[in-house]
């Protein structure tokens, strides 16, 4: 993503930062507290009531249908997926597990529908509250699927049921990469053995959420709608990412803390905020044009090569789960990601929204609040809005 700072002249500066947001396909029900976030340009094409939607691609050959069974009919999740696809010819194949400690069924399913065979996938989950099950699918003609596979499942596991799904892996990734135990990785932060716990499972688990939206990011490139699938790119990332990252960020802050509130007790996160930040600009650097470029943060902790906008991501999650404010900042102009902390101090600095946030350059081994000079402009920087 980013190019790697060798030798740059740095200074103090600060940026007014033109905020935008671009508003994405995200549905939503406050009634049955579900949501999608479906890849960009899919439209409502009919509707019944709350409970019944079938929409579609605008320029993909991608159609998806969304029910909310209310009156009892179905008694588990797999009956329901079953006999939905069922009324519509499928041949399916459903597995069953649990997600959010909820009952779900994911079915991958065949059917022909106007001399049409299509192919794709299926996904039910119970509601929380008892508001009912949710059955959901999404399909594309057969000789297309190889093409938009990775679009159905990204659509499908981007799929909340509640608001702490927000900040978990989705269903489809949670199913196909259950966790295989903990193990303890050590880091070194501000002169610190820090022992920081992980599952097995994480990195192959994140490395697959890369890809997958990656692919999702690729059929975007040069369209209207190139820039909000790169903001949704970061967003499924992070929400992956930020559920596996929660003990490990614990950990940390009971080390750090201790010792930030006795070597600056008048800003005790100042020294949090800096002490990560020198740590993330020792990490191995690496670019991977082959791939996604881009590395998935727990895969960065554990020393895997990365670049700008996997430490940014990082420090971004790390941070606010200790309670310290901080935004992801992207240049698309400079191919480059800083991350913007909410914390007293002096240097380079965006206002977003009322609140200003010191900048933290992960490439360079600079302090906090130093940048390059050459990358001053304003209005080439831009906020990818994530949950919190």
């Amino acid at each position: 993503m980013c190019k790697q700072i060798k030798f740059v002249v740095l200074v103090v500066l600060s940026i007014l930062i033109f905020s935008f947001s671009l508003h994405g396909e995200v549905f939503t029900s406050d009634q049955y507290g579900y949501s999608i976030d479906f890849p960009e340009g899919f439209t409502i094409a009919n509707a019944s009531g709350e409970e019944s939607y079938f929409f579609a691609h605008q320029s993909f050959p991608l159609s998806a249908v969304l029910r909310i069974y209310t009156d009892g009919r179905y008694t588990d999740v797999k009956t329901a997926s079953d006999d939905s696809l069922k009324k519509l010819g499928a041949s399916s194949d459903t597995n069953t597990f649990q997600w959010r400690n909820t009952a779900c069924a994911l079915s991958y399913f065949t059917m022909t529908m106007d001399n049409t065979k299509y192919e794709g996938w299926g996904f039910s989950s119970s509601l929380p509250s008892g508001k009912g099950i949710l059955f959901f699918m999404m399909y594309t003609p057969q000789e297309n699927y190889a093409v938009y596979n990775k679009c159905i499942v990204s659509s499908i596991d981007s799929i909340c049921i509640d608001r702490g799904s927000f900040f978990e892996s989705g269903p489809v990734t949670s199913f196909a990469y259950p966790p295989e135990g903990k193990k303890t990785v050590e880091l070194l932060v501000a002169g610190l053995t820090i022992p920081v716990t992980v599952d097995i499972i994480d990195s192959e688990a994140g490395e697959f959420v890369v890809e997958r939206e990656f692919n999702v990011l690729t059929l975007y490139a040069g369209t209207e709608l190139q820039e909000r699938a790169r903001q949704r790119y970061y967003q499924q990332i992070y929400r992956d990412a930020y559920g596996r990252l929660k003990k490990t960020s614990f950990e940390i802050s009971a080390v750090i803390g201790s010792k930030a509130l006795e070597t600056n007790p008048s800003s005790p996160d100042y020294y949090t905020a800096a002490s990560l930040l020198n740590w993330t600009q020792n990490l191995p650097y690496e670019r991977n044009f082959s791939k996604s470029d881009f590395t998935h943060p727990v895969s960065a902790l554990q020393g895997k090569g990365s670049d700008c906008d996997s430490r940014a991501m990082l420090l971004t999650i790390l941070y606010r789960q200790m309670n310290i404010g901080a935004e992801f900042f992207l240049s698309t102009e400079y191919s480059h990601s800083v991350v913007g902390v909410d914390v007293p101090g002096k240097g380079a600095a965006i206002d977003y929204e009322g609140t200003m946030y010191l900048l933290g350059e992960t490439t360079a081994k600079v302090d906090l609040g130093l940048m390059a000079q050459d990358m001053s402009d304003s209005s080439k920087w831009f906020v990818i809005p994530l949950a919190e």
